[in-house]
C-alpha cells in the first residue's frame, strides 16, 4: 500500500496542431512528471503527430478507427503506468496537476477510485464563472440523474485495474458522450468516482463559437447517452443540454471569442 503509484497521460487527437504542442509544453513545465505521455493520432492529416513526436517523453501511437472512443480506448490499453490520466489536446494542466493527482492516490481509501475535476474555458468571456456554470449544470446536475459523478474527458484519471475491469463492457455507440459512458460502466463495477474540485485545468468550449452547426447535436448527446443506459432520470440531462445552449447563444450575440479558432 506504501507503493508509489505510476501515471499516464493519454491524449486522443484528431487535427489538433493548433493545440497539441501547448498542451504538451504544460505537461512538461509540471513540478512531478508523469512516468508516461501518450498521444493517439486518430487519423489527423495535419501535423499533429510530427509535433506531439518532437517532444522526447512523448510516444506517438495511432488508432486507425476514427472516433474519440477508440482513440482514448488505444491509449488505455497501451498505458503501462498503474494510473490512466485522460486529458484532450486543447487541455492546459496547471502546474501541479500530476502532484495533485498522486497527493489524491497516496491515500489507501482513494487507490481504487476514479477521479475527476473541474476547468474553466479560456475562450469565454468569463473563464472561470463558465468553468463554475458547467460544474453545475454537467456534475450537479447528472449526480441528480445517476446517482454519482461522472467523469470529465478534459480532467480525469482511472486506476488501470478498474479499465481492465470494464474494457470490454463500454459501448461505442455513436453520438454519445464516451467519458459519461464510461463512468457508468466503472459505478456498475463498483469503482467509486471521486470529483476534485480543486484539481482544475483549462480547456477550449470550442463550439461555442467556432464549430457553431455542431452545438446542438452535440448536446443532444447527453440525455441520448442516459436514455442509451435506461436512466429514468434523463430529462434532467436534456434539460441541462437546452440551458447550455440558450447560455451559448446569449454569450455568442453578447461576446466574442477570445481564442480564435479555425
Amino acid at each position: 500500500m506504501n507503493k508509489n503509484l505510476t501515471i499516464s497521460i493519454i491524449i486522443p487527437a484528431h487535427n489538433e496542431q493548433r493545440h497539441i504542442q501547448t498542451c504538451l509544453q504544460a505537461i512538461a513545465a509540471q513540478t512531478s512528471q508523469p512516468d508516461e505521455v501518450i498521444v493517439v493520432d486518430n487519423n489527423s492529416t495535419d501535423e499533429t503527430a510530427r509535433l506531439a513526436a518532437d517532444f522526447p517523453f512523448v510516444r506517438v501511437i495511432s488508432e486507425g478507427q476514427q472516433g474519440i472512443v477508440y482513440a482514448r480506448d488505444a491509449g488505455f490499453n497501451a498505458a503501462k503506468s498503474d494510473l490512466l490520466g485522460r486529458i484532450d489536446a486543447d487541455t492546459l494542466l496547471p502546474l501541479d496537476w500530476v502532484q495533485t493527482v498522486r497527493d489524491f492516490y497516496k491515500l489507501p481509501r482513494n487507490r481504487h477510485c476514479a477521479l475527476t475535476g473541474t476547468g474553466s474555458f479560456r475562450n469565454m468571456p468569463l473563464p472561470r464563472a463558465a468553468g463554475w456554470l458547467q460544474t453545475q449544470l454537467a456534475f450537479r446536475l447528472n449526480w441528480l440523474a445517476l446517482g454519482h459523478h461522472i467523469l470529465w474527458g478534459s480532467n480525469m484519471v482511472i486506476p488501470r485495474s478498474a479499465w481492465r475491469t470494464v474494457r470490454a463492457q463500454v459501448c461505442r455507440v455513436p453520438n454519445t458522450h464516451e467519458d459519461i459512458d464510461l463512468a457508468i460502466h466503472l459505478r456498475v463495477s463498483k469503482v467509486p468516482i471521486a470529483l476534485l474540485t480543486n484539481l482544475r485545468v483549462s480547456a477550449i468550449m470550442r463550439r461555442v463559437f467556432t464549430h457553431q452547426d455542431q452545438l446542438w447535436p452535440n448536446l443532444k448527446w447527453w440525455p441520448r447517452t442516459l436514455r442509451h443506459h435506461r436512466k429514468k432520470r434523463w430529462p434532467l440531462a436534456a434539460l441541462g443540454a437546452a440551458t447550455v445552449y440558450v447560455l451559448a447563444l446569449m454569450v455568442r450575440v453578447t461576446k466574442k471569442p477570445r481564442i480564435h479558432e479555425k
